[in-house]
């Protein structure tokens, strides 16, 4: 208001603020100046709002514009939060029974999936779509410079270890000055959630924060931008903590809502506590990061199949209660998006991460170009599928990067001419100049038993360099005995048991996973039990879940993989293996072959027969 304002001739006014000046506008016969006015829908003006526009001189309103467009199928088409959002059509019928004509409009939304353009679509045009001509921007990600890291953890408990390990990472890899920014889904308790984020980041209070953080924000404080805007800019909450004798130069903040926090420049570096519901709001938290002329970002997301059974426990919970045709049409919606958000996190199967959420909002439209691609010199941008897909998903490799690492932090000098490829062969306690203690932490890391000996870690790593191959078949038929019929039920616990009775070697965590894959893709849908009463309870007892067979239970055409890429060698180890193989291999002598007699020697053999 205040830039239209400025504007030689131009008036803007809030219709919340000044009814009467907004009204006036609306029918004076001859209006003297240009006029804006803003409304808020989640104001108590709706009725005053309408009957000014019924009142209106024609044609006064020249247009309608719309922000934030996205949070209109977020939050508005149920009637559980704010269904105000969805009745902005009648707005635009009062318009047109003044005019007897169609109203311009534009709408503006930072980013929107194929079914969130459906559904804008649907609000602000009706049942007349086709008489409106639209234009939509591509791909949001085209100039993307932001890289996207995805962490999976194995449990929702584990999220918040995993963001100070993460955290304290990036603290010790950047160069001040720097800003931080952590957000988190919307939750009703902002201030405890503030307390326990703060308290993990920086335990002791009373001494310095050698660990980089200033203060998180949360609570009441989100709501008052203004506040907010200078206590990011100022880096202190009022009582300035030091570090070292200087203002430390990190900030971490947490924000009530991915979907409508402020735009807070020069942010090295974002972390998403949670995956969010949808595509949209992670495109939209992801490019918060690196704003304001900076040059790269990178924007850290921390993702858990325990998420995803919280997301879905309410939105089930929506479509199979008491609930209006609008609230269950809508978590229906929430249910696909939050299963198709969930499978490319989680398991995007080597495929490039831009590239994959890039044609999931455009289709086959788009022309993103993978990481390798876009940034070929300069690895430091790609994703995090291409970053490990660039060292063949080794885990020799993995090792060896998380043992010079390891040693580092413990401040211990790395042991020197180890010679990773021995761990190919299966006999043997090899490298031995790696402590026990870090090949333990090294499985811990990946998620795996550690095993009680140093042995045993060496086996474990072993077997994660050539895990049990699920099969098509063996799963198919194992499934075929859980779920004899498309009436069946059963629970997740049981469909684990059989599948790891069927396929004995394999590992409890891949049989979980693949069950998950088979669920995101359709093969399968799970439910909540029918005695759980909160989110907690539903993510805690995953075994409890119920399953019956899902639309391409029968199409194996449509089955995803079963589980990921074998991930065996580094190519540098596979290149020394080659090697000695052919070493090994004795030298074949060239066979000696007999002249054939020519056509001119024959001819006078036979002469001289």
């Amino acid at each position: 208001m205040q830039l239209v304002r400025s504007m030689s001739g131009w008036r803007a006014y809030n219709f919340s603020n000044n009814p009467e000046e907004c009204e006036q506008a609306l029918k004076e016969v001859q209006l003297l100046h240009p006029t804006i006015i803003f409304w808020n829908p989640h104001e108590t003006t709706e009725t005053r709002f309408l009957n000014a526009i019924e009142a209106s001189v024609p044609f006064r309103i020249k247009a309608m514009v719309s922000d934030e467009a996205g949070t209109v199928v977020d939050w508005g088409l149920g009637d559980l939060f704010r269904s105000i959002l969805r009745k902005v059509r009648k707005f635009v019928v009062a318009w047109e029974n003044v005019c007897q004509r169609r109203m311009p409009q534009l709408v503006f939304t930072g980013a929107a999936c194929p079914s969130t353009r459906v559904q804008i679509r649907k609000i602000f045009l009706g049942s007349i779509q086709r008489s409106f001509s639209y234009e939509e921007i591509d791909s949001p990600l085209k100039h993307c410079h932001v890289r996207l890291l995805v962490t999976v953890v194995h449990s929702r408990d584990t999220e918040t270890s995993a963001l100070k390990k993460s955290i304290l990472a990036a603290r010790h890899a950047t160069t001040p000055p720097f800003r931080f920014l952590v957000l988190v889904p919307y939750v009703k308790n902002l201030e405890s959630n503030q307390k326990n984020l703060l308290n993990v980041l920086n335990p002791d209070l009373q001494r310095p924060i050698t660990d980089g953080v200033v203060t998180v924000f949360a609570g009441p404080a989100c709501v008052t931008r203004d506040i907010d805007l200078q206590r990011y800019a100022e880096g202190a909450t009022g009582t300035e903590r030091y570090v070292g004798g200087l203002v430390a130069s990190t900030l971490i903040a947490t924000l009530g809502a991915v979907a409508t926090g402020w735009n807070v420049h020069d942010i090295n570096q974002t972390w998403l506590k949670g995956q969010p519901n949808n595509l949209d709001l992670l495109i939209q938290a992801w490019l918060r990061t690196a704003r304001g002329g900076m040059l790269f970002g990178t924007c850290c997301v921390i993702v858990s199949w325990f998420r995803r059974l919280e997301l879905q426990y309410f939105t089930h919970k929506a479509v199979m209660g008491n609930e209006t045709q609008a609230t269950r049409e809508n978590a229906q919606r929430q249910m696909d998006e939050i299963d198709e958000i969930t499978r490319i996190l989680l398991f995007p199967d080597s495929k490039c991460l831009l590239q994959t959420i890039d044609t999931a909002v455009l289709g086959e439209v788009t022309s993103m170009k993978g990481c390798p691609d876009r940034f070929r010199n300069n690895p430091e941008r790609w994703c995090s599928v291409c970053f490990a897909n660039k060292n063949n998903g080794s885990v020799i490799n993995e090792l060896q990067q998380f043992v010079d690492q390891w040693y580092a932090k413990e401040e211990k000098n790395p042991p020197t001419d180890q010679n990773y490829s021995v761990l190919l062969q299966s006999s043997g306690n090899c490298i031995t100049g790696v402590s026990a203690k870090c090949l333990k932490e090294f499985l811990k890391d990946q998620g795996e038993p550690t095993g009680s000996s140093r042995a045993d870690a060496i086996q474990k790593i072993r077997q994660l360099m050539h895990p049990v191959r699920l099969t098509q078949g063996d799963v198919g038929n194992s499934l075929q005995q859980s779920l004899p019929n498309n009436n069946s039920t059963t629970t997740m616990g049981i469909i684990e048991t059989n599948l790891s009775s069927a396929i004995r070697l394999a590992p409890k965590r891949l049989v979980s996973e693949c069950i998950q894959r088979l669920i995101l893709k359709g093969v399968l849908t799970d439910q909540p039990p029918t005695d759980v009463t909160s989110k907690e309870s539903a993510a805690a007892n995953v075994d409890s879940w119920l399953v019956k067979r899902g639309q391409y239970f029968l199409d194996y055409q449509n089955w995803p993989l079963l589980q990921p890429p074998e991930r065996v060698r580094s190519i540098r180890s596979a290149r020394v293996a080659q090697k000695k193989q052919k070493e090994q291999q004795p030298k074949k002598k060239k066979p000696t072959s007999k002249k054939k007699p020519t056509s001119k020697k024959r001819k006078t053999s036979k002469k001289k027969k």
